[in-house]
């Protein structure tokens, strides 16, 4: 519990409307409520606000997938389940970490993930867990490296999503892989990300360098609304 009280009111540079210490001011005010799981080579803390609920079988799976951590030790996720959805910014303006981030962790090290929002948080905790299993291309710029790490994130969530289903897996891509080009046309067009010197690259349009390298082609760009989720609402995550 200390390590989730200091996380929450220490500033982080990703976190920066303040999220976690939204989230620990409710559960002290008792409008928010902790749950703790001990789940598959994890141990979770969630703070969530009432009514919120967490995909609790999902987050299995997912620790299934990546396995127990070098250490041995459990992986720890703190979680604290804010309601800001991520937005694009009004048009013209550049996109940052308000608009994009929703987690952070260290580069290969079990002392801890953090998830600061409600939304896609499951996503997030895949694209955290990469990291924190030494799974990065080290050999890429710090920008390229979260494009990677975005990408995969997005492939080995649908896969798990599937359950082994070709049919499945591929209903779901495809509907991915075209949230992705519109996502990715959106911010390229109305908010200057064209290249890793622009920040919401390294999430959005530098995914589509890394489906290049893989041999993905991605489908033409349709219209997109304003939010600047990663995954396509119909994965449910």
């Amino acid at each position: 519990m200390a390590k989730a009280r200091q996380h929450a009111i220490d500033g982080a540079a990703f976190d920066t409307l303040g999220l976690k210490s939204g989230i620990w001011s409710a559960y002290e005010a008792g409008t928010a409520t902790l749950d703790c799981r001990s789940l598959p080579n994890a141990r979770v803390l969630a703070f969530l606000p009432k009514g919120t609920t967490a995909p609790w079988d999902l987050w299995a799976r997912i620790f299934d997938w990546f396995g127990t951590s070098p250490s041995g030790k459990p992986w720890l996720v703190i979680w604290y389940a804010a309601d800001k959805i991520r937005e694009f910014p009004r048009e013209g303006e550049e996109l940052h970490a308000e608009h994009v981030n929703g987690g952070y962790t260290q580069y290969c090290s079990t002392d801890g993930i953090i998830i600061y929002r409600k939304e896609e948080a499951s996503r997030v905790l895949i694209h955290e867990m990469i990291h924190a299993t030494c799974m990065d291309d080290t050999s890429l710029s710090l920008a390229e490296r979260e494009a990677y790490v975005e990408t995969w994130a997005e492939i080995i969530l649908v896969a798990i999503l599937s359950e082994g289903s070709k049919a499945k897996a591929a209903t779901l891509w495809a509907k991915q892989a075209r949230w992705v080009s519109s996502t990715n046309h959106k911010a390229a067009a109305q908010h200057g990300s064209h290249d890793e010197s622009d920040y919401g690259w390294r999430y959005l349009n530098g995914r589509a360098l890394m489906y290049q390298r893989l041999g993905i082609t991605l489908p033409a760009a349709k219209a997109h609304g304003k939010s600047t989720r990663f995954t396509h609402p119909d994965l449910g995550v």
